[in-house]
């Protein structure tokens, strides 16, 4: 059996968190999860910048290759 208490003064429940603090809780998650999705996509951005100039580096190296003198 739960520990409840049924006044008007006190919550349902002993274990019941108050509004602000689930309020807050979930702005502190959400703030968490925005900064590791905008690390996520930096990451993956210089992970693409990195291909792409290895992708230019090579067609670079190509077109002189076929040019001999």
């Amino acid at each position: 059996m739960l520990a409840c208490e049924h006044d008007s003064e006190a919550f349902s429940c002993w274990g019941d968190i108050p509004p602000q603090k689930k309020q807050k809780r979930f702005h502190q998650k959400a703030k968490k999860a925005n900064e590791e999705l905008r690390w996520m996509v930096a990451e993956a951005t210089q992970r693409q910048r990195t291909k792409r100039a290895m992708w230019e580096e090579s067609k670079v190296v190509l077109l002189f290759a076929r040019i001999k003198p």
